[in-house]
């Protein structure tokens, strides 16, 4: 599919579904075309004098401006060049982290072998 495909929530919809105690959001609200109509949307989401936790990307003056242009190539190259995008940067990062726990002495091979263990993540119920 060569053409973006846009999602649009309708505020009938939004209107429409229940208010809810607590609102999370970690790095999601930064990849939705409006930011800040996506901030509005959840904050009418909530229930009065409850919570809504936002994280959101700190804009670094370099960093943020090759992270842009590298989304656009990316997502604008065709298949084939989204695969080398992608094993270049396995490669750097498996590159990366190995030289880190060399220079800090410790097992490279470790890392992967830990790594389910550092991911796990524990859900809690709140009724």
């Amino acid at each position: 599919m060569s053409e973006r495909t846009r999602i649009s929530i309708g505020q009938y919809f939004l209107d429409s579904i229940s208010k809810f105690d607590i609102i999370y959001s970690w790095g999601v609200l930064y990849h939705t075309e409006d930011m800040w109509k996506a901030m509005h949307n959840i904050s009418s989401m909530v229930k009065p004098e409850r919570i809504v936790y936002i994280a959101l990307y700190n804009h670094q003056i370099y960093w943020s401006s090759f992270h842009t242009i590298l989304k656009r190539t990316y997502n604008t190259c065709p298949i084939w060049c989204k695969w080398v995008m992608i094993m270049i940067f396995a490669f750097i990062q498996i590159i990366k982290g190995g030289l880190k726990d060399i220079l800090f002495f410790r097992n490279p091979l470790r890392r992967y072998a830990e790594k389910k263990k550092q991911r796990n993540v524990n859900m809690v119920r709140l009724d």
